[in-house]
């Protein structure tokens, strides 16, 4: 599903990673009940690792060890949503389907400016 989105072109010297995200296809399952996901897109990122407690989309306070910052676009241009179901990975290689919160921030006209993806 796409989203309307508005970002400042300055901030993209802030995002220097390059990450691989695929939606979680909800719908679908393999053959050993795991989930399944859709087709990768790349988005650019800034990554910032440091330990903080910040709360669930079920409102409980967790321990994040990463924070991920995204224009709400892909590397195309193309309008994304990332949602917790998502599975990311890393430029390192390292993959991970556990994302603690997504947040959207929104600019003053109501558009979406970035995501913060806390891991």
């Amino acid at each position: 599903m796409a989203t309307s989105i508005t970002f400042d072109p300055q901030f993209r010297d802030w995002m220097q990673s390059r990450v691989k995200v695929e939606n979680e296809n909800a719908l679908s399952s393999d053959a050993y009940g795991a989930r399944t996901y859709g087709t990768p897109f790349y988005v650019m990122a800034r990554l910032e690792q440091f330990t903080k407690i910040v709360k669930d989309v079920k409102g409980r306070e967790v321990a994040s060890d990463l924070r991920m910052f995204c224009e709400p676009a892909d590397e195309n241009g193309s309008p994304v949503v990332i949602n917790t179901t998502d599975r990311l990975t890393f430029p390192n290689g390292y993959v991970s389907s556990s994302i603690i919160n997504v947040l959207k921030h929104d600019g003053e006209d109501g558009l979406t400016m970035h995501y913060e993806v806390q891991l």
